[in-house]
């Protein structure tokens, strides 16, 4: 069976989450498929050992906290300043939250920090990259976990809590893609629609 072997070159991708794990991974392929990488994550440590392997410059690499939504504007607007594009965003990044703890030992600053990263760190990423996809007519945004974030862990207290976000989330994604391509919007000059959005 041939391989798929698609080509980001000339283009700008950004990935969340870039430090270790699927992040790290997918900088490897973005960057040997010719793609312009801007690794961004908490762990400053997996980013100088990332930059290195990769050779990136320094204004390539850079730290975000997607608790914070002005890290995160701030970050995409240098890198939309420093390059005039954003091509795609591929967001890795996430947390797991307290696990190993009963649901009535969770403390709240625990709860309140893995909703902000997971969940607020997410729709603040897709909200600084749209108007600039838009402004381009072309852009793809794709927001990846592990079997974990489907799946849960059954030591985790939220577990309850992840999957009604799941649904949430889900269900969110599918309303707006269906309604994304019916109106054949032209913010990212094509949108491609999945059942596992």
């Amino acid at each position: 069976m041939p391989e798929n072997k698609v080509s980001y070159a000339g283009q700008v991708v950004v990935i969340t989450g870039a430090a270790r794990g699927i992040g790290a991974a997918t900088a490897r392929l973005v960057a040997e498929r010719g793609g312009k990488v801007f690794a961004l994550d908490i762990a400053r440590d997996g980013l100088t050992a990332l930059q290195k392997e990769l050779s990136l410059p320094d204004n390539q690499v850079a730290v975000i906290d997607l608790g914070s939504q002005t890290s995160v504007k701030e970050n995409i607007d240098a890198i939309y300043k420093i390059t005039g594009r954003i091509d795609a965003l591929i967001n890795t990044a996430g947390v797991v939250g307290p696990t190993n703890v009963k649901v009535e030992d969770v403390k709240w600053e625990d709860f309140e920090s893995t909703v902000r990263i997971n969940l607020f760190g997410t729709v603040w990423l897709t909200q600084a990259v749209v108007p600039y996809m838009k402004k381009a007519k072309y852009g793809r945004i794709a927001h990846v976990a592990s079997i974990a974030g489907k799946e849960g862990n059954p030591d985790d207290p939220l577990q309850r809590f992840q999957v009604r976000n799941d649904w949430l989330c889900k269900g969110r994604c599918k309303r707006d893609c269906t309604r994304w391509n019916h109106h054949q919007l032209a913010s990212t000059g094509s949108y491609s629609h999945s059942d596992e959005c």
